[in-house]
Parts: structure tokens; C-alpha cells; sequence
């Protein structure tokens, strides 16, 4: 409210005041003389027709000052609940992301226990291929089970890893190093028939195309970061399936149970991708590791079948 304008309600409220002493001297004025004159009045000061313009007055005030506590309390009851109600929806937001908080825990200790027995299992899986592979015999054949062995490792490690250190500074680069191992994986994954099943022109060109590819998609991770999601879930898929090429070298090499081990693995890796991608479902990451374990496991099988007893 502007100077002009608490000025004219003030110069309002007085003349209002003016015009209630004006009336009720108007009503009381005539008998409060009269009694004055007659000496029923008492003292001069004290007329009844005094005390009635007094009193009339004195109503008036209170009746503007009442009006203006009750538009106070009214706006001060609006205001009161108005903050109530900013403090019960502050309270609400505040409820909402711890319980959206201790979810995200729940669903990183999930993802931790899974790819942790992953990684125990990529350790048993090291030692046998590479002491089974060294027993069966040739060099070769022992680089490549621990290639693969290695690979396996370092992946459930690097997972295990971001996945334990989510809430601390170090998750952007161990997320990154999860990301890059995926490469690794899929590119040692396929050293072993590559290069023992399959062997000559065909088998080392198969290694050739996928290490190239691995060694592209580390660096482009490395440089480009997180960005682009589902870009490396799409390398990770061709890459995974660009056997395809190699399909009758590959038939002719491996027998049909190696086979079969080797399409079920990729068969779980792209399920899992599913999984991956379906964010609403709750514990949708560890889902997709549990698909990623499997694939993992058909592939050591096949590997160890295939590869370090052959």
C-alpha cells in the first residue's frame, strides 16, 4: 500500500469517527443538556449525553479495530496453513528420496553379491583352463584359455568394483574401466575357437576383426565417456555375434555340443540386455548380471570342453 493511499483510510477512519460523534450528539445531545441544566448530570464533564457520544466513539474504534484483527487472523490463518502445507510436501519429497535412496542401496548391494561371486568363479575359472590347458599340452593353447581366463576376471573385478564404490568419488572411472572390460570379455571370449578350433586364415582373421573392434571401443570409451548408452550396448551386440561370418569354418570346427554351448552363451548375454534396458523393473541390473553370469558360465564350459581337454 502506497503513503497516498494509508493516508486517505486514515482520513476516512476519522471522518467515520467524526460522523459517529456527530450522530450521537445529534440523539443524546438534547437530553444530556437538559440534564445539565437541571443538575441531574452530575459534573459538567460527566453529562450522560457525554458519555453516550464517548461511548459510541469508543465503539466505533473497537468495531475498526476488530475488523481489521479478523482480516489479520484470517490472513494469518491462510498464510499458517499455506506453510503447513509447503512443510508437509517438503516432508514428503524429503521421505520420497530416502526411500528412494535405500533402493538404489539395496539394488548396488545386489549388483556387488552378484558380480562378487563372479569374480571368485572368474578365479576358479583362470586356474583350471590354464592348468588343464598346460597338461593337455601346446603353448598356444595355454595363452589362449588364459586370455580368456583373464578377461573373465578382470570384468567381474572392474564390476565388482564400481559396483561396491557406487556413492564415492571413484565410481565415474571404475564405471568406465566395467565398460571397457565388456570389450575385453568379447574379444577374449572368442580367442580360444578362434585360434585353436577354427585355426588358419579364417581363425586369426576372426581374432584379427574382434580385438580390432575391442581396441576401438576401449578408445572411443575412453575419449567419449559415458555418453551414449545404448551406442556401446549396440557394439556390444554386433561384436558379440559378428561370428556369424565365420559360421561354416566355425561348424566344421567345433563339434555340435561346443556348438550349442557357444549360442547359448550369446543367447544369455542378449536376454540380458533386455533386462538391462527395462530401468521400471525393480533390481533390473542385478537381473541382467544373473543373465551375464550364465553366458559366462556356457562359455567356460564350452572352453573347457573344447579347448583345454581337446
Amino acid at each position: 500500500m502506497s503513503v497516498n493511499q494509508h493516508q486517505q483510510q486514515k482520513n476516512r477512519h476519522i471522518q467515520a469517527d467524526r460522523n459517529a460523534a456527530e450522530a450521537a450528539r445529534d440523539r443524546y445531545g438534547r437530553s444530556g443538556n437538559a440534564a445539565h441544566q437541571t443538575g441531574t448530570g452530575g459534573h459538567s464533564g460527566h453529562s450522560p449525553g457525554r458519555r453516550r457520544i464517548r461511548a459510541a466513539v469508543i465503539r466505533r474504534h473497537v468495531a475498526a479495530v476488530s475488523g481489521r484483527a479478523r482480516r489479520s487472523v484470517i490472513e494469518w490463518n491462510a498464510r499458517s496453513d499455506f506453510l503447513e502445507q509447503i512443510k508437509k510436501r517438503r516432508w514428503e519429497i524429503f521421505h520420497g528420496i530416502r526411500r528412494i535412496r535405500r533402493h538404489r542401496m539395496r539394488e548396488q548391494i545386489v549388483d556387488t553379491l552378484t558380480h562378487g561371486t563372479g569374480f571368485a568363479l572368474a578365479i576358479a575359472a583362470l586356474v583350471v583352463l590354464t592348468v588343464q590347458a598346460a597338461i593337455t599340452g601346446g603353448a598356444l593353447r595355454v595363452a589362449v584359455c588364459a586370455i580368456f581366463g583373464a578377461t573373465l576376471v578382470i570384468l567381474y573385478a572392474a564390476s565388482t568394483i564400481y559396483h561396491a564404490l557406487h556413492h564415492t568419488r571413484a565410481r565415474r572411472l571404475f564405471q568406465r574401466l566395467d565398460h571397457i572390460s565388456i570389450f575385453l570379455l568379447i574379444a577374449g571370449s572368442y580367442t580360444p575357437f578362434a585360434l585353436i578350433n577354427i585355426g588358419g586364415a579364417w581363425g586369426w582373421s576372426i581374432f584379427g576383426i574382434v580385438w580390432g573392434i575391442a581396441i576401438v571401443g576401449i578408445t572411443l570409451k575412453a575419449i567419449i565417456g559415458e555418453r551414449f548408452e545404448y551406442l556401446w550396448v549396440g557394439m556390444y551386440l554386433a561384436m558379440g555375434w559378428i561370428a556369424v561370418i565365420g559360421l561354416k569354418p566355425l561348424m566344421e570346427s567345433i563339434p555340435g555340443g561346443g556348438l550349442a554351448l557357444l549360442v547359448a552363451g550369446g543367447g544369455a548375454y542378449t536376454a540380458g540386455v533386455i533386462f538391462f534396458a527395462w530401468e521400471k523393473l525393480p533390481f533390473n541390473h542385478g537381473i541382467w548380471h544373473l543373465f551375464v553370469l550364465l553366458g559366462s558360465l556356457f562359455h567356460f564350459i564350452a572352453a573347457y570342453q573344447y579347448v583345454a581337454l581337446a
